[in-house]
């Protein structure tokens, strides 16, 4: 980690290639630094990206229907809880995150009985800004902020 930070605090666009290559690992020990480049290889072939190496194009299609989607985020969002305005520590109710999902389907513009295929760059780019508007708007109705940390317990 820390040789990325040096890396990271003067990088430039050739050492930003350097380090997006997987030939930066080939043949390094190191499963800390092997781990990333493993889960993007993961990702690559989900997202149809070329393998490295051979330039194939593993031809996947992972598909996922908007309606199943809004059932999966209340599930797991559902899960979350935050300190309402009275100080109460409260769930993420399904109200809540069924209103946010149907919200963000609509101002992303995508029908409630669409599919979305990983596998295709401007589906998943719609899939992703489905989930974080869909996510905004969570944290806007229970007015809080999902990426806040704290060091103390509640």
């Amino acid at each position: 980690m820390s040789s990325y930070s040096v890396e990271g605090s003067t990088a430039t666009a050739a050492t930003v290639a350097t380090v997006n290559s997987y030939a930066s690992v080939w043949g390094v020990d190191d499963t800390y630094q092997q781990y990333p480049y493993q889960v993007r290889y993961y990702l690559d072939q989900l997202y149809d990206n070329p393998a490295p190496v051979t330039g194939v194009v593993p031809n996947n299609h992972v598909l996922f229907g908007v309606g199943w989607l809004g059932g999966i985020f209340a599930s797991c969002l559902g899960t979350l809880a935050y300190v309402d305005a009275t100080s109460a520590y409260v769930y993420v109710t399904p109200a809540q995150t069924n209103e946010a999902f149907a919200a963000a389907v609509t101002k992303v513009g995508v029908s409630s009985g669409a599919t979305l295929d990983l596998g295709n760059a401007a589906d998943r780019a719609q899939l992703f800004a489905l989930l974080e508007e869909a996510i905004a708007g969570l944290e806007t109705s229970v007015a809080t902020d999902f990426s806040a940390r704290t060091l103390t317990g509640l």
